[in-house]
């Protein structure tokens, strides 16, 4: 069975998952982007987790440069805890 897995978004910034199959969100910067958490979540065969921890005054914007990636996972669904 599957591990329940949580990422930590970590940085504002909008760039990719580095190697998305990995287990890891990660850029090439080794931050954890939202797009790059969305990305890692899917690609991970459980239930997922997607919380925040970015610096600054709530609330903070991340802003997106393009379409988000599509969640696709069907073994387990992704959570996004927009308020931790």
């Amino acid at each position: 069975m599957p591990v329940p897995q949580t990422y930590i978004v970590n940085s504002t910034l909008d760039t990719a998952d580095a190697n998305p199959s990995d287990g890891q969100c990660a850029d090439s910067q080794g931050r954890c982007t939202f797009r790059a958490a969305l990305t890692a979540a899917d690609y991970h065969p459980g239930p997922d987790t997607i919380d925040f921890n970015l610096q600054g005054t709530a609330p903070v914007t991340i802003q997106i440069s393009g379409q988000l990636p599509i969640i696709t996972s069907l073994s387990g669904g992704v959570l996004i805890d927009g308020y931790s």
